[in-house]
């Protein structure tokens, strides 16, 4: 050091690697800031990847799912305005829908979707009760 300079020795290198290191998180954070605002897709070429298996639906399963969806409403029943959409998904994971209307009768609403979706008799009285209720609380 020298006498005249009572500071730090500038020589040992310190203040180096502080500029070094604000340098490489500068170009880090720059990094971050452009991975944000471009994100890269994650679509990967099957050329680049053969021996990767890949699953893609085959399209009897697509119909399948599809077809799963049963409607279910009588045109005789539907009076007055639609309350709401009831579905119903059976053991095998299909849905089926029955339209609720205002001035439906929640029994034969029940059956109908009873015989659609094949519940049992005993639960015909528990899903009528149901529609019943919901019926009563969507019209209060």
């Amino acid at each position: 050091m020298d006498k005249n300079n009572p500071g730090l020795d500038m020589k040992h290198g310190f203040l180096h690697h502080i500029r070094r290191n604000q340098y490489k998180r500068d170009e880090y954070d720059k990094e971050l800031r452009t991975k944000v605002t471009n994100p890269r897709t994650r679509k990967q070429d099957p050329a680049k990847h053969p021996d990767r298996r890949v699953y893609s639906v085959k399209n009897d399963e697509a119909d399948s799912r599809v077809r799963n969806d049963t409607w279910t409403s009588s045109p005789g029943m539907g009076r007055g305005r639609l309350l709401y959409m009831l579905e119903y998904t059976d053991n095998a994971g299909c849905v089926h829908k029955v339209e609720v209307h205002e001035f439906d009768k929640p029994n034969r609403l029940a059956k109908n979707l009873a015989a659609a979706a094949k519940i049992p008799r005993e639960l015909v009285g528990t899903l009528e009760w149901k529609i019943q209720e919901d019926i009563a609380k969507r019209n209060a």
